[in-house]
């Protein structure tokens, strides 16, 4: 069974999301910050199942070892 959101979610994403949304949701505890802080479940949701269905729309992902395969496979990188 193929998912509907692939992983997108490369490493450092995961990490800045999982820092970012535990920053957001303390600041709403807080009252720093209005509602929309509660925006931070959703990024520490996505970097813990490493899928952003954000991403998939817009053909993206973080992914390192996807970025490293397509510079190996990009014609520009090739010695003349």
């Amino acid at each position: 069974m193929t998912s509907r959101f692939p992983v997108n979610v490369g490493r450092l994403d995961r990490t800045l999301r999982l820092i970012v949304g535990t920053i957001l949701i303390v600041m709403v505890l807080t009252d720093h910050i209005g509602v929309w802080g509660w925006f931070g479940l959703f990024m520490i949701a996505t970097a813990l199942v490493r899928r952003c269905p954000i991403y998939v729309p817009l053909q993206m992902d973080t992914l390192e070892e996807n970025h490293a395969n397509r510079q190996n496979h990009d014609p520009r990188n090739r010695p003349h």
